[in-house]
């Protein structure tokens, strides 16, 4: 069951600003069930600390190539090494500004707080 929250219109308004949104908290409050209610459309990846099972560690980049935006990213602090590839991908999509090009827009979906 899903019940609204507080934060889903200021998430709203964030993500129609932003290119990536990293919603950040406790354990247990329902940051991924939030997202998937409210980004029902979007591709979600739960990545496994335990087991890479697409090569993240080795090719990031790769990664990215393979699942296109918008991405829904959760539990991305096992993956450090995605967030360079992020920050590529995104200075990349800014740089190629045209009419026709795809503006990249990423969650990322974490637990704990990132230490980089």
């Amino acid at each position: 069951m899903f019940y609204e929250r507080l934060l889903s219109e200021k998430i709203k308004n964030v993500w129609n600003q932003s290119k990536v949104l990293l919603l950040l908290g406790p354990r247990q409050v329902g940051k991924s069930t939030l997202l998937r209610h409210l980004f029902k459309d979007y591709q979600h990846i739960v990545l496994d600390p335990t087991y890479d099972q697409y090569n993240i560690k080795n090719d990031p980049d790769l990664f990215l190539k393979s699942f296109p935006a918008p991405l829904v990213l959760d539990e991305i602090q096992y993956y450090p090494e995605l967030l360079s590839a992020l920050k590529r991908k995104v200075d990349s999509q800014i740089r190629c500004n045209s009419t026709y090009s795809l503006v990249l827009r990423i969650f990322l979906c974490s637990r704990m707080c990132l230490k980089v």
